[in-house]
């Protein structure tokens, strides 16, 4: 939502760096050993291979997705992309490095061609967020478009704050 309203040299900006992603990743990430690609986190995170693989899948399946949905339907569902489940499912620990950069770059070429295609006046379309702000624990969001599951909803009229269910400072 952030990026709505943007003029035609912020969006060049942001999209330049998108467009610049997929060439930081190949100088950080393409000369790592086997080894060193395959290394997790001390902390359990993903390795860099399933970081390559992860970003391409988000990339294809979470962002190409939704702005397919959100260009050619008039309120899309925009489902949470569980990129843990995803992980685990295709076993990215088991993929190359390599072919995860190079499926990056192709996903991410896909999603700057689709950007690209909106026209200027559809930046400014309202769009749904989507289910997950009622799973979502960051109540001071502002871009909340419904209310969380796990909070009462408190309804004061003489209140009013950037949405119907982000919280406001009194």
């Amino acid at each position: 939502m952030q990026y709505l309203g943007l003029g035609k040299a912020e969006r060049a900006a942001l999209l330049a760096k998108l467009e610049a992603m997929p060439a930081f990743l190949e100088a950080a990430l393409g000369e790592l050993s086997v080894e060193e690609a395959m290394a997790s986190a001390p902390d359990g995170a993903f390795s860099p291979v399933e970081h390559c693989w992860h970003l391409a899948d988000l990339e294809r399946e979470g962002y190409g997705a939704r702005i397919s949905r959100l260009l050619n339907e008039e309120n899309p569902f925009l489902p949470d992309f569980d990129g843990d489940r995803v992980a685990m499912q295709r076993q990215y620990k088991s993929l190359s490095l390599a072919r995860g950069l190079r499926a990056f770059r192709e996903a991410r070429t896909a999603t700057l061609s689709l950007l690209r295609s909106i026209a200027a006046d559809a930046w400014e379309r309202p769009v749904p967020v989507g289910l997950t702000c009622r799973l979502c624990e960051h109540m001071d969001c502002e871009q909340r478009a419904f209310p969380a599951v796990q909070h009462r909803l408190q309804v004061d009229e003489n209140l009013r704050g950037v949405s119907f269910y982000a919280p406001v400072e009194r």
